[in-house]
């Protein structure tokens, strides 16, 4: 059988405590299989999601990570401004 699951690896933008850690596996506990996560894995720095692509939406579960006051890293894309005198 053909594995059809994916990883994604969410950034924390500060290493989180052992504390903090444990507060948010608390609080992410019941994301797990009704909305496609597999398995997740928290460490300082990082979180972990093994998903269903045909269930799972990261994009929604990003805001969810913001909502529950989780540091998600957030990748900032530069742009140029031009400036007519």
């Amino acid at each position: 059988m053909k594995n059809t699951l994916r990883i994604e690896v969410l950034g924390a933008n500060r290493p989180l405590t052992v504390k903090e850690q444990n507060d948010f596996r608390a609080k992410l506990q019941h994301y797990m299989e009704p909305n496609g996560i597999v398995s997740m894995c928290l460490e300082a720095g990082n979180l972990y999601v093994e998903f269903n692509p045909g269930i799972f939406k990261p994009e929604l579960f990003k805001q969810i990570l913001t909502d529950i006051g989780f540091p998600l890293e957030r990748h900032i894309v530069p742009v140029s401004f031009h400036f007519a005198v």
